[in-house]
């Protein structure tokens, strides 16, 4: 073995040490490696992507909306559909340091403003909202002192109209007005570090330990985590997950360190696995990944109700979600005066950005019916 392979070789098993933690790998590298020694890191791991294949996928799922932790933090959108080649840009960077969040059922994106020092030592911390439009992030409320550390999971269950987070192996719901965390209990029987929480439509919850790299159920009324199986591939560094609330489908945004990883189908009945599209072209590392939307609607619950508009007041965009049952037939924006302007629905928003200050009313005809509301442009 030449010195070269050698030092590699003891740099890697520096490295392998170190995959445990929700903190972003770019922070790992950075407390615990120099430069040359990070530079000779990168272009190993540059070498292993290039030799990654990108796999496709019989069935599309919704677009996942993500943060990339290991590129200065770009916000954006991700298409459905591998291979995954380009995050479409909404802020870089995003004003916030993240690793964890969800939408609720109005369709509010919902995370954390995790604050460090210069030597990555965790100090403040702050719930925000983010609008997926814009990228402006909105304090809610400070809540470094309700925390034993930063939370590393985020997951909003519908069946409930809770929000609970992770942090430190323990689990907590989470005032959406305040961002104050109420202690459910400890998660117990995990091996390490429970390092995403999701929730599917069901009301059934769920997390990973890139520890032990093992898949767990979490009971949401005591914490308590139950191991359902492995994961069948070696996760590490900050991560999350998402459920597509379409079809209730596990998406686990898994890296693997190096800028390697990809978008995992994760079966819930056996904890296993199954690659939906390689993320090594990216370069990425998703401290956010989420899939906005409700679950459908059973055939006995009124649709018409549970169409959301919000933001109201509104700015430059209105946004409309409906249940998947429904389909957006026409809408029109009327003034206080009777006049009428008919807009356009484009993937769930509407620019208002040319209408004046003031009170509005929307018309919105769908396959549900009608539904009338009153809107305000600040």
């Amino acid at each position: 073995m030449s010195i070269a392979q050698q030092s590699l070789t003891e740099l890697l098993q520096r490295y392998e040490v170190l995959k445990n933690t929700p903190l972003s790998e770019e922070m790992v590298l950075r407390q615990n490696f120099t430069e040359s020694e990070i530079a000779t890191l990168e272009d190993h791991f540059a070498k292993i992507r290039e030799n990654n294949v990108t796999q496709g996928a019989s069935r599309v799922p919704s677009t996942f909306t993500v943060l990339d932790v290991r590129n200065g933090g770009i916000f954006g959108t991700l298409d459905g559909t591998p291979p995954f080649t380009a995050i479409t840009e909404i802020a870089n960077p995003l004003a916030a340091q993240n690793f964890c969040d969800d939408y609720d059922e109005n369709g509010v994106l919902y995370g954390f403003n995790i604050i460090f020092d210069a030597g990555n030592n965790f100090i403040d911390l702050e719930f925000i909202t983010i609008d997926d439009a814009t990228g402006n992030v909105t304090v809610v409320g400070n809540v470094f002192a309700d925390y034993p550390t930063f939370p590393s999971g985020l997951s909003y269950d519908f069946t409930t109209s809770t929000m609970y987070s992770v942090a430190g192996g323990d689990l907590f719901t989470v005032d959406l007005t305040t961002g104050t965390p109420t202690l459910v209990g400890s998660m117990g029987t995990i091996g390490g570090v429970p390092i995403w929480l999701v929730i599917d439509n069901d009301g059934n919850a769920y997390t990973a330990d890139i520890t032990d790299d093992s898949f767990y159920t979490v009971d949401l009324t005591t914490g308590a985590a139950t191991q359902v199986g492995s994961l069948g591939l070696d996760i590490g560094f900050a991560q999350d997950a998402t459920i597509d609330p379409e079809d209730n489908t596990l998406y686990m945004a898994a890296y693997t360190g190096g800028g390697t990883g990809g978008v995992q189908i994760v079966d819930v009945t056996t904890g296993a696995a199954t690659l939906y599209g390689d993320t090594g072209p990216l370069n990425a590392e998703f401290g956010m990944f989420s899939v906005a939307g409700v679950p459908p609607l059973s055939i006995d619950e009124d649709a018409l109700s549970q169409i959301s508009i919000f933001p109201n007041p509104m700015n430059d965009v209105l946004n409309v979600r409906v249940p998947s049952n429904v389909t957006i037939e026409s809408a029109s924006i009327f003034d206080v005066l009777g006049k009428e302007n008919r807009v356009q629905v484009t993937n769930g928003k509407i620019n208002v950005q040319n209408l004046s200050q003031g009170v509005y009313i929307l018309n919105l005809r769908t396959s549900a019916g009608t539904l009338t509301q009153k809107v305000v442009k600040r």
